[in-house]
């Protein structure tokens, strides 16, 4: 990728640029340009000391830092350098992101700050064990195989700025919109960039007047790359990098496809396009969202869902990330799938497109397959394939179980009741209360005259140490107290 006048255009001009999943190997750049950046602060430092990196680094300057987050200005002809620096001392890639202006890169700084993240919605509890226990046995492993398959092997590449890359944004958007059938309230349309590859976007409409203006997100990545450089016949299979998260969210999609899913939230899956790029779909996606005011309250990233390299099942990425919506997943993870293993660990500075919505203050998730020195290590070579997988699908299957109980936890509101019985609040006076589409509807006063709520009975005034609303009640007694809670004297 050339970054000659072109640094100008608006697809590179917020360039995320390779962390460990996504560390291409750029094309030469031209020499003599700067431009300013956010960059990880221990990669900043190791810079710094590092003057083969980029010459006459030792008078490289931080012009603002905060929390980890330098911003300073990097010559774009040594960019490739630095993302390879990146990955040879701190075991991945990139840790910088790419900006116009120096207010955009500060203002990317303060984002990643917990205070630019409003609160996670207050029903964002585990309530419907009734909804996710029938669907997780639905999921099925060969289906995501057959996705990996076809994204993998049919396609020599899925490169953001190649024909063939196209071609398999367009193969998702059709499988997308067969999944949907004929319902009216599904939509299927793609996103275009300023490149030839599409993103793909999936929309449930929200179906609760109050909650239908909230949006989830579930998406991952869905071209390809080879390192050291790419032609339109370089072969980048990309099975696991990210074959298997567009896999995996396809699959949620047929299953809450198959059982009529209706949320109350507004729900969206994603396909973002040229993310080995720089996150660059996702970047287009966010700030639009930005631009429109979208309410988006929990984004979900899956990139890598299939190599089974540690000990335990999912990595909770901790960088990057909403603390509280971790927690929340984290609970999922114990709920639904208990029998897993997890733990947690940090990927680095803007590592995968969980990050552009991060950085513009949406609260996002990012479960991993393994532990980060465990990782994949064939992704962006020819053998990023099923054969590397295992010819499986088994450890993605666990991730689509997960997407698919986040999917239905945050899609729709808490169920307060299925049985009048949950409503019960035991007082008499406050009548019989119902259960109607899982929310609780209030009783009406069962008297006429006076309620007695220590008799449980209905009378025609109240005795001493009844509730009175007046000195009428009390049967020729005095009503005293202060509103609300007089009673009989």
């Amino acid at each position: 990728m050339s970054y000659a006048p072109m640094l100008r255009l608006r697809q590179v001009l917020v360039l995320v640029l390779f962390a460990f999943l996504s560390c291409g190997v750029l094309a030469a750049q031209p020499a003599g340009d700067e431009v300013w950046v956010t960059v990880g602060e221990d990669l900043f430092r190791h810079l710094q000391k590092t003057p083969g990196v980029i010459p006459g680094a030792f008078g490289l300057k931080a012009a603002d830092a905060q929390d980890g987050v330098v911003v300073t200005k990097l010559p774009t002809d040594r960019l490739a350098a630095v993302s390879e620096a990146a990955h040879h001392a701190f075991n991945r890639c990139g840790g910088f992101v790419v900006h116009d202006t120096l207010n955009d890169a500060r203002a990317a700084m303060k984002a990643t700050q917990p205070n630019a993240y409003k609160t996670l919605p207050s029903d964002f509890q585990i309530t419907q064990q009734t909804v996710v226990n029938p669907l997780l046995p639905q999921l099925a492993a060969s289906n995501i195989l057959s996705t990996i398959t076809h994204l993998s092997t049919n396609y020599v590449n899925r490169y953001y700025l190649y024909a063939s890359g196209e071609q398999a944004a367009l193969w998702i958007r059709d499988e997308w919109q067969a999944l949907a059938g004929s319902r009216t309230d599904v939509t299927v349309s793609t996103f275009t960039h300023s490149f030839i590859q599409p993103s793909v976007i999936m929309t449930i409409d929200g179906a609760d007047p109050t909650l239908q203006s909230e949006i989830v997100v579930l998406g991952g990545h869905l071209d390809s790359i080879l390192s050291g450089g790419m032609t339109t016949s370089s072969n980048a299979p990309g099975a696991d990098d990210n074959a298997s998260g567009i896999a995996t969210i396809t699959e949620v999609i047929r299953v809450l496809m198959a059982n009529n899913f209706v949320p109350d939230r507004t729900i969206k899956f994603m396909g973002y396009a040229g993310e080995e790029q720089g996150l660059l779909g996702s970047k287009d996606i966010a700030d639009e969202a930005v631009a429109n005011n979208d309410d988006v309250v929990a984004v979900m990233q899956l990139d890598m869902t299939d190599f089974n390299g540690s000990a335990e099942d999912i990595v909770m990425i901790t960088d990057n990330t909403n603390v509280d919506l971790t927690t929340f997943v984290e609970s999922l993870v114990d709920e639904y799938l208990p029998t897993l293993l997890r733990t947690s660990g940090a990927c680095g500075y803007a590592c995968s497109d969980h990050a552009s919505w991060h950085q513009r203050g949406f609260a996002a998730v990012f479960p991993f397959e393994a532990r980060l020195n465990e990782r994949n290590f064939d992704i962006h070579t020819v053998n990023d394939t099923l054969a590397t997988l295992g010819n499986q699908a088994d450890h993605a299957l666990k991730f689509a179980q997960l997407a698919t109980s986040f999917i239905v936890e945050t899609g729709l509101k808490d169920i307060e009741c299925t049985v009048d019985a949950d409503c019960d609040d035991g007082l008499f006076c406050n009548g019989a209360e119902t259960c109607n589409a899982n929310s609780c509807v209030a009783g009406a006063d069962p008297c006429s005259g006076v309620c007695d709520e220590a008799g449980d009975v209905c009378v025609s005034c109240a005795p001493v140490g009844a509730s009175c609303s007046s000195n009428a009640d009390c049967c020729g007694n005095k009503c005293r107290g202060k509103s609300g809670s007089q009673t009989c004297k």
